[in-house]
């Protein structure tokens, strides 16, 4: 009897396409079968600080917005006259447009929180995602920073050590003139979970992100970004941690468009593969 073939879905598209022979220009995400039904995710904060405001959003409320809201330069539509040399997202994100069809099939609600300009949010703010076993579920954010904003927050996924499932998330972060946001993003979820991270950013002048991002659990972890640096002065601090254990697979890209001038960016990855475990990285 042949093989059932599982469901693939391509993520992480670089800006700058290889050699296809090494078959590194997209990862290629499998699907568990629980993908055909997934629902939202149960998401809550532990406190929302003073001078920050909360609304959820439709699928298609949370596209209108962002389409208002991308950045204002256009990509290049191609590179040596045949393929494109960026995203094909009118906001660009480090899975792609491919893991953005998904979420967008499954109609994946959003949220939005944003900081009015000029607060200086001094308590971080803790934003939980907690998955059951046997949970297949997408969740959308929007976090937007008015002008010199200042704010702290952590984003963290977990379950059940044991527990299996798909967690599918997004998240797009847009910053005004001057704005500062300290990103932890904390993925600790069971040794089941096939896990994804999609993360797009817009940075005004003058604004910078700092981003932490660990990838702690899951049976095979997914994490992309593109920031694009529009801003002159616009800055961007990564700094990525992964784990690997078992026959686990971790699939890392990034991508920063520096546009402005005197942007600066600045990435350090650091990891460990234990047993069997594979990664594949790319990073522009």
């Amino acid at each position: 009897m042949a093989a059932v073939k599982k469901k693939t879905l391509p993520v992480g598209h670089i800006s700058s396409l290889t050699w296809n022979r090494l078959d590194v220009n997209r990862g290629r995400a499998h699907l568990p079968e629980a993908a055909a039904r997934v629902t939202s995710a149960d998401t809550k904060f532990e406190s929302l600080p003073e001078g920050f405001t909360h609304r959820k959003l439709s699928y298609t409320q949370a596209a209108k917005y962002l389409a208002a809201h991308a950045p204002e330069e256009p990509a290049e539509a191609v590179v040596a006259g045949k393929v494109p040399i960026y995203h094909p997202q009118r906001f660009g994100t480090g899975l792609g447009a491919d893991y953005e069809a998904f979420l967008e099939g499954v109609k994946t609600p959003f949220q939005l929180l944003e900081l009015a300009a000029g607060v200086k949010a001094e308590t971080p703010v803790l934003w939980d995602t907690d998955f059951a076993n046997g949970q297949s579920a997408a969740d959308g954010r929007i976090l937007h920073l008015g002008k010199d904003a200042e704010a702290t927050v952590l984003l963290v996924y977990r379950s059940e050590k044991g527990a299996e499932g798909l967690a599918a998330s997004q998240t797009k972060v847009r910053l005004d003139d001057g704005a500062k946001l300290t990103l932890v993003l904390v993925q600790m979820l069971g040794n089941g979970f096939v896990s994804f991270e999609d993360l797009g950013a817009a940075l005004g002048k003058d604004a910078s992100l700092d981003l932490i991002q660990m990838e702690l659990g899951g049976k095979d972890s997914y994490t992309g970004t593109q920031a694009e640096l529009v801003g002159d002065g616009a800055k961007i601090r990564v700094r990525n941690g992964y784990l690997g254990k078992g026959t686990r697979t971790v699939d890392i890209n990034y991508n920063v468009i520096q546009r402005g001038r005197k942007t600066q960016c600045d990435m350090e990855f650091n990891g460990v593969l234990d047993d069997a475990s594979k990664k594949r990285f790319t990073g522009t």
